[in-house]
């Protein structure tokens, strides 16, 4: 069954959401993903509030741990909230 609300006439409206395990949003959820990252790491970088070893693997002068963590981080978290309870599941 899906989710939804009773509309004005009594009759219950299912919402279809997108699903959240489509492989087609994939690419372009972990571009964004990655996107932020860069905007997150090189504004930091840019206002001095950290700097990177010189043992720090980086790519385009940000480094490649945080980017990689945060991609993972958010992807992780989505897919959490997805399993917790999120838009149903198609069958």
């Amino acid at each position: 069954p899906g989710r939804g609300a009773a509309g004005a006439d009594g009759h219950r409206r299912v919402v279809h959401a997108p699903s959240v395990g489509s492989t087609r949003r994939w690419p372009a959820f972990l571009v964004a993903l990655l996107a932020t990252a860069a905007f997150i790491e090189l504004r930091a970088l840019d206002q001095g509030r950290w700097s990177y070893a010189e043992s720090m693997p980086t790519v385009f002068t940000m480094g490649l741990s945080p980017l990689v963590q945060l991609a993972l981080t958010g992807t992780l978290a989505v897919l959490i909230a997805w399993r917790a309870g999120g838009p149903a599941r198609p069958r």
